[in-house]
């Protein structure tokens, strides 16, 4: 048209927060299921899965390595995590990243609240205790935003944060997000019928 102008919007660079809504499906159904499961990840799974190997070992210094080894078989299988927007432990805390920060702390608290209601239930059996210990200890060391940078600086650290990275599968894509999310709402549905069962 002669004599105007035409003005070209581009549209600004995602933030994380927005990063996250933009990896939840448009559907209602499956953006309210996907955002309720935001808080049955990573730690949560770790402690589900701890409680029952450690149950099924009822040896507390076997409940301890069967949890370790427990958490890295899970880290094996795809899922969604900070990780998977591009959010490293030494990242977590700044401000930019709040939508990686609150998705770590819901899923800390409801796992620290699976953890107590479990030993509760078992009344503090060693076991029970001890699978849930070793299977959230790995990324207590490798992914605390708090000290695990100054620790991976040194030996044996150093090396066991390589082998962490190594044998991780975050899913990374976006259309395949909610697999992540699936596959563990799987083990721990898994987990905690066995456990509630016994």
């Amino acid at each position: 048209m002669t004599g105007s102008k035409v003005q070209i919007l581009r549209r600004p660079p995602r933030k994380p927060q927005q990063e996250i809504d933009g990896l939840i499906p448009s559907t209602p159904t499956i953006k309210l299921a996907i955002n309720i499961s935001l808080f049955f990840m990573t730690f949560l799974t770790h402690v589900a899965v701890g409680s029952a190997v450690g149950l099924a070992t009822k040896n507390p210094y076997l409940g301890f390595a069967a949890g370790v080894v427990s958490h890295h078989i899970i880290d094996v299988i795809p899922h969604s995590d900070p990780g998977s927007l591009g959010i490293s432990a030494k990242d977590i805390l700044k401000k930019e990243n709040r939508g990686g920060l609150v998705w770590a702390v819901s899923d800390a608290i409801v796992g620290a609240g699976l953890f107590i209601f479990i030993l509760l239930k078992f009344n503090f059996e060693s076991a029970v205790l001890w699978g849930m210990i070793g299977a959230v200890l790995p990324d207590l060391i490798d992914n605390s935003p708090f000290w695990s940078l100054p620790l991976r600086q040194f030996f044996p650290f150093n090396y066991y944060h390589r082998f962490h990275e190594k044998f991780h599968f975050t899913i990374p894509a976006k259309r395949y997000f909610w697999l992540g999310f699936l596959t563990q709402i799987v083990l721990i549905c898994l987990s905690l019928a066995f456990v509630f069962s016994a």
